[in-house]
């Protein structure tokens, strides 16, 4: 496994997050106004109610895919150190 590799891709996973979760107003904006172009009807309501279920999945991608990147940052830097630590006990070893 190469640490670097993994961490860089725990990495973009976490700014991938961010860009997700960005989009949370864009949807928002267009949930309400696409429900004002037919107000008090079941349109509108249909529509703010599928705009609010998106916008959850959208946090719930994005958190995930958040957590993902810190796990794999996580997962670098613990073999990172296994790495060095490993290296260590074989140079004792050899000038033992």
């Amino acid at each position: 496994m190469d640490p670097a590799a993994v961490q860089a891709a725990g990495t973009a996973a976490e700014g991938l997050s961010n860009q997700v979760s960005g989009y949370q107003p864009q949807l928002a904006q267009a949930a309400g106004e696409a429900a004002g172009g037919v107000p008090k009807t079941a349109t509108a309501s249909s529509v703010q109610s599928n705009g609010g279920a998106w916008s959850q999945a959208i946090g719930k991608l994005a958190a995930t895919m958040d957590q993902q990147g810190m796990n794999l940052v996580t997962c670098s830097q613990r073999q990172s150190g296994t790495e060095s630590t490993v290296a260590g006990s074989l140079r004792a070893i050899q000038t033992g």
